[in-house]
């Protein structure tokens, strides 16, 4: 499952180096290549896959809380991924009655690309 994450990293990562407008990439990259492009149907498909970009994103950004946040297959049960027009929100939904922040990863279907991260209190 571990290797299942990276792969899915490593492809997102890809994916937002071959769409970033501004940045060349070497030539030993893409010489005698056909330019890469995302499935029609997008390169982020389900909810699993947007869990999994989104832990290991997150996880990435803070090192030193990642055992706290848990696992991947934590994330799984303990995250919600819905689309809406094309965008992945990963959130961590509240229980009725709670009181506290959440997490928001904002992921777009067809590349990869976090669109953005955001942490309400």
């Amino acid at each position: 499952m571990k290797s299942y994450g990276l792969l899915i990293l490593t492809v997102c990562l890809l994916a937002v180096s071959a769409n970033a407008e501004d940045e060349k990439l070497p030539k030993w990259v893409t010489h005698g290549m056909p330019a890469w492009q995302p499935p029609q149907d997008g390169l982020v498909r389900d909810s699993h896959t947007a869990i999994t970009i989104a832990h290991a994103i997150w996880v990435s950004e803070n090192p030193e809380i990642a055992r706290k946040i848990g696992d991947e297959p934590t994330w799984q049960r303990s995250m919600m991924a819905t689309l809406k027009d094309g965008v992945w929100e990963v959130t961590s939904p509240m229980k009725s009655g709670e009181i506290g922040g959440s997490l928001f990863i904002f992921i777009a279907k067809k590349d990869g690309r976090v669109l953005t991260i955001s942490l309400t209190q």
